[in-house]
């Protein structure tokens, strides 16, 4: 049984690094196997497919990301304070599970060709949890009427990109040492910022 955990773990955890690389499409269950030192067949008997093992990786982080903000805003009496939970909350995933963003902004830039049904669901349920949120603060009479996709994008989007770009960034920073990388700010510190500026556009 442990042994069979431990498989699991590994073709998880292999298939997180080749995704993240490669894409969906470039990486196939082969290159898995190969890297994760296991017969293919093992892959088919606990994914039954690649589509299975990319759903597996990918639902699991968002739910966890979901159930975390869910349970965090649980008690807050103020829709400000649940905006800054989302956005905190969503940037720690994204550090801790570094797959995620490329993962997610290759699904975004092919039309989510390869996303598989549980997972748009979990994406869905997410951005739904942040209208929420924009909503009870319309209510509340703590935000203004926005466009909460437009809120999503910015939050997710900026992360997202913020985190996935950091080596060009780098890069960029080395050849020029005036450009505005951004690379001497923390992840809280952007965080903070997303929060703030997002916060003046809402507020009434």
């Amino acid at each position: 049984m442990r042994d069979a955990k431990k498989s699991r773990e590994k073709i998880i955890q292999n298939a997180i690094e080749l995704f993240s690389k490669e894409g969906y499409h470039k990486t196939s269950l082969d290159d898995i196997a190969k890297k994760s030192n296991i017969n293919k067949a093992m892959i088919f008997y606990y994914y039954k497919s690649k589509a299975g093992l990319y759903e597996e990786v990918m639902s699991k982080t968002l739910s966890d990301i979901y159930s975390t903000i869910k349970e965090a805003i649980k008690n807050s009496s103020r829709a400000k304070d649940n905006l800054k939970i989302f956005i905190e909350t969503y940037a720690k995933y994204c550090i801790k599970y570094s797959y995620l963003p490329p993962l997610l902004l290759r699904e975004l830039s092919s039309n989510g060709q390869n996303l598989p049904f549980e997972m748009r669901n979990k994406m869905y349920q997410l951005f739904l949890l942040l209208d929420s949120i924009l909503k009870d603060g319309q209510k509340r009479g703590e935000f203004r009427e926005n466009i909460s996709i437009v809120i999503h994008f910015m939050i997710t989007g900026t992360l997202n990109l913020f985190i996935v770009s950091k080596p060009l960034r780098e890069d960029a920073k080395e050849f020029d040492s005036s450009f505005p990388s951004a690379t001497e700010y923390s992840i809280e510190e952007i965080c903070s910022y997303i929060y703030k500026t997002i916060l003046k556009t809402l507020e009434v």
